[in-house]
């Protein structure tokens, strides 16, 4: 007789948990777990792509970029945008240039930024220097106990020049702290960035050498005339900074500069007599005067390279509503450059000593520029320059004290 079918219940695993939602519970922790790391891979990747394109996007723009300055500001630029930081900035600045590269970081929306901020970032910058390598600290004015609440600095070394203290360039954000994909990302840009600017700066003194060469040659003519001593250098330096302000390439500015040493070369074949004579010229000793500029043109002429500062050169005496010289030329009929040209070598004559006057300060010379702006001078040109000064003034008072010596006494006509 076969046994009774006796039914079964399954045994019941400890505590009495169903297996089948045990496994299924398994199974939803490892997806949870694997689209949290599929999240994290992907912000990786993420990470990766914004720097290989900011990388390629900097790369595509310094393709046309021979200005070291230039780069520095781009590189400022593009690593605010990346980063999303209320500012990006260089530290360790060297050069008046350097101080237009500098960009005073924005208040965000939750809070103002401490005025401590300068000193934190020069404190960091220090150990920068020191440890060659991306540093990031919370400003001790915002260390709240909320990760949230706080501010971030991050600084790193940007080498422009081989075997120098570098630069440091800092990034500030609030509420958000600088992760390690972002700070590789930082790394890598200015590893980059360093790299292309020790290119530029190896081609930047090739052409210094030929612009001392040409400085000695000014300085030998300037000689000619005690009174005009350095006029040529401060020109060309205050040329290139109106011109930087302005806006215009690389290419305009170097032109500028070196137009400025040399827009007085004609003067080489004006007799001494004339040029150092203490009371006023005769019409005749006027007119021989008013060839320098031809005569300069003429001395650079056959150097092809210089075209574009032969037209400065000519033009640096043609006054903006037409009563200049040589030509006459009026408003946009002379270059750019002619009338940047023109507005600089007039504020360095009048803060010059000259054997028939002395000196104007600064603001005296200041004052009759823009009293001639707009009939000799172009206005625009004039705002620019005025900005210029203060800003030498402001952010370079030892420099603006060697440009125009405090001890120079306001003269008379």
């Amino acid at each position: 007789m076969s046994a009774p079918f006796v039914h079964t219940a399954q045994s019941q695993p400890v505590g009495g948990a169903d297996p089948q939602t045990a496994d299924l519970q398994a199974h939803l922790a490892r997806c949870e777990q694997l689209v949290h790391e599929n999240e994290s891979l992907a912000d990786e990747v993420l990470r990766m792509y914004e720097q290989i394109n900011l990388i390629f996007d900097v790369t595509a723009q310094v393709a046309v970029l021979t200005d070291p300055y230039q780069l520095k500001r781009l590189l400022c630029e593009r690593l605010r945008v990346s980063l999303n930081a209320q500012g990006v900035w260089l530290v360790g600045r060297y050069r008046a240039e350097d101080e237009f590269v500098h960009r005073e970081p924005d208040d965000c929306a939750k809070c103002d930024l401490p005025a401590s901020l300068e000193a934190e970032a020069e404190s960091l910058a220090a150990t920068v220097r020191e440890e060659s390598r991306v540093l990031v600290k919370t400003l001790v004015t915002n260390c709240s106990q909320q990760p949230e609440e706080r501010t971030y600095l991050m600084a790193g070394p940007l080498r422009e020049h081989e075997g120098n203290t570098p630069l440091v360039m800092c990034a500030i954000r609030c509420h958000k702290e600088f992760h390690s994909g972002e700070m590789l990302l930082f790394d890598s840009v200015l590893a980059y960035g360093g790299h292309v600017l020790r290119n530029l700066n190896l081609v930047e003194r090739l052409k210094r050498t030929s612009f001392e060469t040409v400085r000695a040659l000014v300085s030998a003519i300037d000689k000619k005339d005690q009174y005009t001593c350095g006029h040529s250098e401060r020109v060309g330096i205050l040329a290139r900074m109106t011109g930087q302000e302005m806006g215009l390439p690389p290419e305009i500015l170097q032109e500028l500069e070196w137009a400025g040493l040399l827009h007085d070369i004609g003067k080489i074949g004006i007799p001494e007599a004339i040029l150092t004579k203490p009371g006023p010229l005769t019409e005749d000793e006027y007119a021989i005067i008013k060839r320098h500029p031809q005569m300069s043109y003429e001395v650079l002429r056959p150097i092809g390279a210089l075209a574009g500062v032969m037209r400065t050169v000519i033009e640096h005496h043609e006054n903006f509503d037409g009563t200049g010289y040589p030509h006459g030329l009026r408003g946009q009929e002379i270059s750019l450059a002619g009338r940047i040209m023109h507005v600089v070598d007039v504020f360095d004559a009048l803060t010059s000593d000259r054997a028939y006057r002395r000196p104007y300060d600064a603001d005296k010379a200041l004052g009759i520029l823009k009293q001639d702006a707009g009939t000799k001078l172009d206005p625009a040109v004039v705002e620019s320059f005025t900005r210029v000064l203060d800003l030498i003034k402001r952010l370079r008072p030892s420099e603006f004290t060697e440009l125009f010596p405090e001890t120079r006494k306001e003269g008379t006509s």
